[in-house]
């Protein structure tokens, strides 16, 4: 009989090692930009993108979205039927104010929740920032046989969501495959 970290080492070896990525900060300010035509570096996707790239992993897009559930909910039911997209990463949108909808849009689209993502990344951002870390809303959904992960629009949030991201996405999308 196999033991539990045996069956999961198998998992893991057998999983993709690369994986495809799009980029989505949702943000009222930086989507402002986009229409004034400015020039627009977004810190966390900048983190994001290198760090993925660096790990063998390939960026299919980059967009920035307004914090609009509607608009939100319609891009990734596009977007979702991209057939070289594995894994979409939204940047932004999770706090609690009242502007902040992207985790309530993909509630609504998502066919699944990956609650440990969330739990796991608060515990992680307790460790680094103590009990501000309520306020984060970081999720990880499927839709479409895509992972889905939300993170707030910090570089640090993404620096803190990255070691779980390249660490279990190639494993979630094995799942996804069978």
């Amino acid at each position: 009989m196999k033991n539990k970290e045996t069956t999961s080492f198998i998992h893991k070896e057998k999983a993709p090692k690369e994986f495809s990525f799009g980029i989505i900060i949702v943000s009222d300010s930086r989507f402002q930009q986009v229409l004034k035509r400015k020039e627009i570096i977004d810190e966390s996707g900048r983190v994001l993108e290198e760090a993925l790239k660096k790990d063998g992993h390939k960026k299919v897009f980059e967009f920035i979205l307004p914090d609009d559930k509607e608009i939100i909910m319609a891009f990734v039911k596009f977007i979702a039927k991209k057939e070289n997209l594995d894994t979409l990463i939204f940047i932004g949108g999770t706090g609690i104010s009242n502007r902040d909808v992207t985790i309530e849009a993909l509630e609504e689209v998502s066919e699944k929740k990956m609650k440990g993502f969330g739990e796991i990344f608060r515990f992680l951002s307790y460790k680094e920032i103590g009990s501000s870390a309520i306020l984060s809303r970081a999720e990880a959904y499927i839709y479409h046989g895509k992972i889905i992960y939300c993170l707030p629009g910090s570089p640090n949030a993404v620096k803190v969501a990255l070691p779980l991201i390249l660490k279990e996405t190639g494993h979630v999308l094995r799942h996804l495959k069978e």
